[in-house]
């Protein structure tokens, strides 16, 4: 009899956890060994769906004693994985590769870092222009308003410039975004951030006075925020416009605000000027990093277009030129301290040095988030202008500065981004809750 026929020698093989296994077959004719294909023992190895495992990992279909759970099958995380990190937990994912998927993605402290470093260069740069007011003021002891903007444009821009071309601050890679792109959206930049909101704003200090057009180009932060989610695609939540509003009231009330007997012409222009730099934030923040523009770049661009559009106002419109009271023969030379250094203080810290800081915060954070630093920059000009110009704060510019304060607080201190992670789904342990959502 051959060993494949049948006969009555002959019996089936004992079942091996798995009867439908050996249905069919024979056993091996007295003498012969078992294939050692199929009889291991627990935890060896075997043929089946389920790679690497022997004959303990696939249960008998009808619940044979002794055996292993059945493994979970391995697949491709899809958007119902995600989940906070606060509800993962390790034992979601043991086996065949899983637990590779709970680590925490490489990003999400860097995040974190990027969001706090952001907030930091923001309020370096909102304090460094709230110093702008008050050297200002003593700028224009000296200068009209347009040589000292068309003065400050030209500092400034050859400061970065220099900067740019000594590396000091690193080689950029090259980009391979066009040329032209790139130069045409600096050139938006700096019509928007430059000539737009200090000529504008120059303007509006001679037409309506500082306080007002300080307080009405003060808006540009509120109308960044409510903008942020049309240019950028961001969605501010409503504590967040809550803060930005509590904390622009405190302007109005710092400022001493008052409505009537307001110049139109004034208002206007200083509405343009607050329009122009909430564009400039808004556009600063979509294009810095999606086409390579790096922050002095940017800055340099700004205070370029503002020397090509001061300069020939102030030798059209302004009192002595570019040189204002230099101009002079009879001024005392002790009388042009105080403007030189209130000039150059505009063009150095307060100029290229702020605006650089302000790109590189406005990098780093939302639109909505950067905006609300920036309404620093009244309260430090008030403190300022009470120490070094004598002006002193009436009780209600004191609840306003701590009204900013606490509209900044409102809409920042709110908690950083989380970074997410992806778990394959698992048996939950007894007595754990359900998953949180996405």
């Amino acid at each position: 009899m051959l060993p494949g026929q049948s006969g009555p020698g002959r019996r089936r093989a004992p079942g091996l956890g798995h009867p439908s296994a050996d249905r069919g077959r024979t056993a091996p004719a007295t003498g012969h060994p078992q294939p050692s294909h199929r009889d291991r023992g627990p935890g060896g190895g075997g043929h089946g769906p389920w790679r690497g495992q022997g004959r303990s990992a696939r249960p008998h279909p009808h619940g044979a004693a002794g055996s292993l759970p059945l493994p979970r099958r391995l697949r491709s995380p899809g958007r119902g994985d995600l989940v906070p990190r606060r509800g993962l937990r390790r034992r979601h994912a043991g086996g065949h590769g899983r637990a590779a998927l709970n680590r925490l993605p490489s990003g999400a402290d860097d995040r974190r870092r990027e969001h706090r470093t952001g907030a930091a260069l923001t309020v370096a740069a909102a304090l460094l222009w709230g110093t702008s007011w008050v050297a200002t003021d003593f700028a224009l002891r000296g200068f009209s308003p347009f040589a000292a903007a068309a003065w400050r444009g030209i500092g400034a821009g050859l400061a970065l410039a220099a900067v740019l071309g000594s590396g000091l601050l690193g080689r950029s890679a090259p980009s391979d975004r066009p040329l032209a792109g790139r130069v045409g959206r600096l050139a938006i930049l700096g019509i928007c951030g430059g000539s737009l909101f200090s000529i504008g704003l120059a303007l509006a200090v001679d037409v309506a006075g500082a306080a007002v057009a300080a307080f009405i180009a003060g808006l540009y932060p509120l109308l960044a925020a409510a903008g942020s989610g049309l240019v950028t695609g961001e969605r501010p939540t409503g504590r967040v416009y809550g803060g930005i509003a509590a904390a622009f009231a405190g302007v109005l009330l710092l400022a001493g605000f008052d409505p009537s007997g307001l110049p139109a012409g004034g208002v206007a222009v200083a509405l343009l000027a607050a329009f122009a730099f909430a564009a400039y934030l808004l556009l600063a923040r979509r294009w810095a990093v999606s086409w390579d523009l790096p922050a002095p770049l940017v800055a340099f661009s700004l205070y370029a277009m503002l020397a090509l559009t001061a300069t020939p106002l102030a030798l059209i419109a302004g009192r002595g030129g570019l040189l204002g009271s230099l101009a002079d023969p009879g001024l005392a030379a002790a009388d042009l301290v105080v403007p030189l250094l209130g000039l150059l203080w505009t063009i150095g810290p307060a100029g290229a040095l702020a605006q650089t800081l302000a790109i590189a915060g406005v990098r780093r954070l939302p639109a909505h988030a950067s905006s609300p630093y920036l309404l620093l920059n009244p309260l430090t000009a008030a403190i300022l202008a009470a120490l070094l110009l004598g002006e002193r704060l009436a009780p209600l510019q004191v609840a306003g500065g701590g009204l900013i304060l606490a509209g900044i607080a409102a809409a920042t201190l709110v908690r950083g981004p989380r970074g997410d992670r992806l778990v394959a789904p698992g048996p939950r342990p007894a007595g754990e809750g359900p998953r949180p959502g996405r």
